[in-house]
């Protein structure tokens, strides 16, 4: 069964050296962290812009204990492992086994810092040999084993080494796990320094870094401007706790989004050249795998690295994929503010993109004033846009060196989300149903993709059930019935479930009363809610368990009856719900649809279907015209992933997969 991921807690190393909020709040205002950056390297000093985490003191954070075997890159990335796990509702101090708990993790780099300064060290200085840790300090799998020994965590240490796309291909494939089932929770995110001498002159080689100094270097990173003249280089970590939902919700975590989807592949064109018809492919593959249509994303968090031949790349990717709603999209690169990140990038811009869903604001594109046409065709969000969104899903990209793409698909949740607590799982062994207007299956599923609500006055003839019972049958019973008889004959628990039930026959017996004073016999049995199911016994000479529920939420409460004698032992439930219009006497006093219909259910345990309920702050209002009971029908016949339906102040959801 495909499990709902949730997001739990997040954590980074700031630039500045400041919390979580304050690093937030300067990216949706657009200011940059990025710096001029000098050193006195030889044989030529650095000069560059640069985010520079100068205030980050590892020792000072974790403890010398901790730090002697640690490169810097591990040291960043255990302090935002600490933060997003302590945020998660965790205890950093606890390191007990944790065998369903795991990390993975992304480098682009990995350590290849202690490995310069041991180098320079030789050649410099005339040493003979590297340090004797730096082997396990510059590793690259060196963080994520870190994270593991110092949390506990025994399911999978794994890491990602795909240039820019690092330390999404991380999150995406911890999510995959969780997903599948093969862990509860993951640490995942990335970790990078790449201000260093060999690195940034290799970058410089490429002629892709942008040039600045003292005064320019704030506003040196501007991608998809006319004037933009390449990337920014900064170092830092960002960690996201990816758990299954139920674990979460079961804890009472913090829930604060949904990663939904993940889509990832290879342009296998060019080492370096991107090409749009892979990134077209990666964000579908994306969309795809979370279920969403491209139409229900608000947002795109862009790799926008402000390259020449990236960023026109990436929006001709976007165009194609949302096609007229393009122009519609808001898109913005934190590139901007935060600089290139390497393979921590798509970290810290997934971190941002959950933010951003959570207080419904997205962050521009700092230092955007002259978009290039070859840009165009999205809603770039600048410095000083309205930037206050209703969002309901968006997307994080990551494409890197070597055709590598990996794109993130996040969701937003509400108070509503983080109270389900899906029931076990189910299913529908067979199913019957009957309209005047629809009488067939075929009949059925075409309505199922196009619905409407079902009406007419006709009878079914329920040719199955003996005369005499038949004739005992009003309208809404023969429907019922109808259904019934079209599945294989069982002994197992009915539930029958009609909101109103045979109002028609209870007003000829309130008539009958009224007039006579008296009531036969039979005009009374045949008018209490079981007598439909009870028929169906009598005739067919079963033994079986009835119950009878009056209720709007008909099926969600037959649903939860079927669970619970799912757990007492039963190993079959049939469910049959029937509905017809009211009779003309009662329209003055309510406003009941006319809709008149009835279907039958045979549900087993153990299937791909499971359902939640929670408490509303609100009045539910339906987005649905049809009852909740025929809405329920349509995802049944439909194969969809998840229904919603709110009635009154309860939300029921029921979810596939």
């Amino acid at each position: 069964m495909k499990r709902r991921v949730a997001i739990t807690g997040v954590g980074l190393v700031d630039p500045l050296g400041d919390s979580m909020s304050s690093f937030f709040d300067r990216t949706i205002r657009g200011e940059s962290s990025i710096r001029h950056y000098s050193t006195n390297d030889i044989p030529v000093p650095i000069s560059i812009p640069a985010v520079h985490c100068s205030s980050f003191n590892g020792d000072e954070i974790l403890g010398k204990p901790r730090t002697i075997s640690m490169d810097k890159f591990s040291q960043m990335g255990l302090v935002a492992a600490f933060e997003a796990w302590s945020n998660a509702g965790f205890d950093i101090n606890d390191k007990s086994h944790k065998p369903d708990i795991g990390v993975s993790w992304g480098t682009a780099l990995g350590g290849t810092r202690i490995y310069e300064q041991g180098l320079k060290e030789m050649w410099q200085n005339g040493r003979e040999r590297l340090p004797p840790l730096a082997v396990v300090m510059g590793m690259n799998n060196a963080c994520s084993s870190h994270i593991a020994i110092q949390l506990g965590l025994g399911n999978s240490s794994l890491s990602y080494t795909v240039a820019c796309s690092s330390a999404s291909a991380a999150i995406g494939e911890a999510y995959r796990r969780i997903r599948d089932g093969e862990a509860k929770a993951m640490v995942a995110g990335g970790s990078d320094t790449p201000l260093i001498y060999g690195v940034i002159r290799a970058w410089d080689g490429m002629r892709v870094l942008s040039p600045g100094d003292e005064k320019t270097s704030p506003s040196a990173c501007r991608p998809f401007d006319q004037s933009r003249s390449g990337l920014v280089l900064g170092e830092g970590a960002a960690a996201l706790i990816l758990e299954d939902w139920d674990h979460a919700i079961a804890r009472n975590a913090p829930i604060i989004g949904e990663l939904a989807g993940y889509g990832a592949n290879c342009d296998h064109t060019n080492l370096v050249k991107p090409d749009p018809n892979g990134q077209v492919a990666a964000i579908s593959l994306a969309l795809d795998d979370a279920g969403i249509a491209p139409n229900e994303i608000g947002y795109i968090n862009a790799h926008g690295t402000a390259t020449v031949e990236g960023d026109p790349s990436e929006i001709e990717a976007l165009r194609r994929v949302f096609g007229d709603q393009a122009k519609d999209l808001a898109v913005s690169s934190t590139k901007s503010t935060h600089g290139h990140l390497m393979g921590a990038s798509g970290a810290i811009e997934a971190v941002v993109t959950v933010l951003s869903l959570q207080n419904g604001v997205v962050p521009p594109t700092a230092n955007l004033q002259n978009i290039d046409p070859a840009c165009e065709g999205v809603r770039h969000i600048k410095v000083g846009d309205n930037n206050q969104f209703k969002l309901k899903a968006a997307i994080s990209n990551s494409f890197a060196f070597g055709g590598s793409n990996a794109v993130l698909v996040f969701k937003s949740v509400n108070s509503i989300d983080c109270k389900m607590n899906w029931s076990t799982p189910f299913g529908v062994k067979a199913w019957s149903a009957w309209s005047s207007s629809l009488k067939t299956s075929e009949e059925w599923l075409a309505w199922a993709q196009n619905p409407f609500i079902p009406s007419g006055d006709e009878k079914p003839k329920v040719a199955g059930m003996q005369p005499m019972n038949r004739r005992r049958l009003k309208r809404l019973g023969s429907m019922a019935l109808e259904t019934a008889y079209n599945l294989p004959e069982t002994n197992s628990p009915i539930i029958f479930c009609s909101k109103i039930g045979e109002s028609d026959r209870c007003f000829e017996l309130l008539k009958e009363l009224t007039e006579t004073g008296a009531l036969s016999p039979q005009s009374f049995s045949l008018a209490v809610h079981n007598a439909i199911p009870s028929l169906y016994t009598i005739d067919k000479k079963l033994h079986a368990n009835v119950l009878a529920i009056a209720s709007e939420a008909g099926i969600f409460s037959a649903l939860i009856e079927a669970l619970g004698l799912f757990a007492s032992g039963e190993t079959m439930v049939r469910i049959i719900i029937a509905e017809e219009g009211i009779p003309k006497e009662y329209k003055q006093y309510c406003s009941f649809s006319d809709e008149s219909f009835a279907y039958a259910l045979d549900l087993v345990p153990g299937g791909d279907l499971a359902l939640s309920f929670a408490a509303n702050t609100e009045s539910g209002q339906d987005v649905s015209p049809l009852s909740p009971n025929l809405e329920v029908l349509r995802f049944l016949l439909n194969q969809h992933s998840e229904c919603e339906y709110s009635i009154g102040k309860t939300t029921w959801r029921m979810k596939r997969g």
